[in-house]
């Protein structure tokens, strides 16, 4: 099992703390390193909650989901090599979504694939959240289609290409992608979404190698109102999200319920 004292041992230094935080004021988000075969995960363990118990089902979700991960490329290629670096995309003390993202290359491929995967939790309750994105899957269909009103992640070529590809998707596939997305009981998502802030998520979606693998999408949920009640406009949802690139794996990703026990560092 990945242990609380073994991961700490592991800490790179980099210590996060949630923002404008109302509850788990003190808490703190440190990065860590996870190695399996030859593909290295940063992941983040999560400390000084307010309910210092609360940390272990947090840090439990965060390494099953990592390790699922592991093992469904590990499965397609032992030989696979690379690592996945995180971002906190949201955290105030009562939510964190984390977003990872890596290149991984096979021994035997020519050219490397891009991967995503995400995790969000309800700190309060130390328990999965929706980014509110697979709820309302249909709206947000219809809006990539339309090919206005979301940000893609990208220079200025990667994002023609992307809503090129998003544009030519037949909406009800769209739809049951985005509202399969992300880990659950028994789920293998082929899509992750991020919680970003309220009624605000970034949504990661398979595309073809040649465009990236992935589509990198921020946006506004279809139908919400700003807290000054007019919606958001895209333009606003993107001033307030990371500018960095995120990829996302064209493959399906395993199961969150891969069991922590019984995994070894390599």
């Amino acid at each position: 099992a990945i242990s609380e004292v073994d991961s700490q041992v592991e800490s790179q230094g980099r210590v996060d703390t949630p923002t404008d935080a109302v509850v788990n004021k003190q808490m703190t988000v440190a990065e860590n390193v996870y190695t399996k075969e030859k593909i290295n995960v940063k992941y983040p363990i999560v400390g000084k909650m307010d309910v210092p118990e609360s940390a272990n089902a947090v840090n439990t979700m965060i390494q099953q989901d990592m390790l699922a991960v592991l093992d469904h490329y590990l499965s397609i290629s032992p030989s696979y090599t690379g690592t996945f670096h995180y971002e906190l995309m949201y955290n105030d003390g009562k939510i964190l979504s984390i977003a990872y993202r890596g290149t991984l290359t096979a021994g035997d491929a020519a050219h490397p694939i891009n991967a995503v995967f995400t995790t969000n939790i309800d700190l309060e309750k130390g328990e999965r959240m929706s980014s509110g994105a697979p709820e309302k899957a249909d709206e947000i269909a219809k809006l990539l289609i339309s090919g206005k009103g979301y940000e893609v992640v990208g220079d200025e070529e990667l994002q023609q290409a992307t809503i090129q590809a998003l544009t030519a998707m037949k909406p009800e596939a769209l739809a049951k992608t985005i509202q399969e997305a992300d880990f659950g009981s028994d789920k293998k998502p082929t899509a992750f979404t991020a919680y970003a802030g309220e009624n605000k998520v970034a949504v990661y979606l398979p595309v073809e190698h040649a465009v990236g693998d992935v589509a990198s999408i921020l946006l506004t949920l279809p139908g919400t109102e700003s807290a000054e009640g007019t919606q958001s406009t895209p333009e606003e949802t993107a001033s307030q999200q990371p500018t960095s690139q995120v990829n996302s794996s064209q493959s399906s990703a395993p199961s969150s319920k891969a069991s922590v026990e019984g995994e070894k560092k390599a």
